[in-house]
Parts: structure tokens; sequence; C-alpha cells
């Protein structure tokens, strides 16, 4: 079995038909960290963010703590404390650096999660795989299966 990371834009375009379940590969186990379900409450249309939390419930193997804590952004019992393989500041700089956006820094969570734990991510964010491609840490998008 292969552990892959779903970013949250792979729940929301299942739960929207835009992505086949088909095309996910019967060989992957799929994870996700507090992260994902969290932007995933955030959808203020009650109808869509249920559609969503089902799809997270039904494809999600296991949750995993992401490998560094945020001030802010993380849950005390679903982060590690910081360690000296962390790469969290240098991907949320190249990600600043890319393209701003408020939500690079809970990017930045998962792909160096995916990093230190290596998990392939599973983003159609164009701007995290390139990121997350260039630190080495193995991606795709269900648009490239």
């Amino acid at each position: 079995m292969v552990k892959v990371m779903f970013d949250t834009n792979v729940f929301s375009n299942l739960s929207k038909g835009e992505i086949s379940p088909d095309q996910i590969p019967s060989d992957w186990e799929p994870v996700a960290t507090h992260i994902q379900w969290d932007e995933i409450q955030q959808t203020k249309n009650v109808v869509i963010r249920e559609k969503i939390s089902s799809i997270f419930s039904e494809y999600l193997v296991e949750k995993i703590p992401t490998t560094t804590a945020v001030y802010g952004i993380s849950k005390w019992g679903e982060a590690e404390w910081s360690g000296p393989s962390s790469a969290y500041n240098n991907l949320l700089q190249q990600l600043d650096a890319h393209r701003p956006h408020r939500n690079n820094p809970k990017d930045a969570l998962i792909a160096d999660t995916c990093l230190q734990r290596g998990i392939k991510l599973v983003t159609n964010d164009r701007a995290l795989l390139k990121i997350a491609e260039s630190n080495s840490i193995e991606t795709t998008n269900l648009e490239a299966i």
C-alpha cells in the first residue's frame, strides 16, 4: 500500500464529481491531518460542507498529526513539536514567494508532513504541487492519473 495525503481540494473535487473515485488507485492508503478537516469545516454552505465531510470520512484511512506545530493553526494532540528535520519555514517562504495566499501556512504544514513521513502528496493546487516537487516531495494530482 502507498500512503498518500489528499489536499483539501481533492476532497472538494470528489464531492463535486469533478474527480471520479475510479481515478483513485486501489493500492493507495489516504491519510490526512487536522488541517484538511479544519478547512472543510470552514465551508460556509452547510450542504456543501456536509457533502465534503462525508467524502473525507469515506476515503480517509488514517488521521495523522502534522510534523510541525504552528501557533494559531496547529491543534494540541494533533501536531508534533518541530524538529531539526522540519522544512516548514522553507516551504512557507517558497509558497509565499510563488503565490502569496492566506492558506500558505496550512499548505506548508501539509507539505512538511508529507516530506518528513515520506507520504505522497495528492493535490490539484498547482503552486503547492510545484513547491512540493522542488523540495523532493513525491506528488501527483488526480488530473494526471
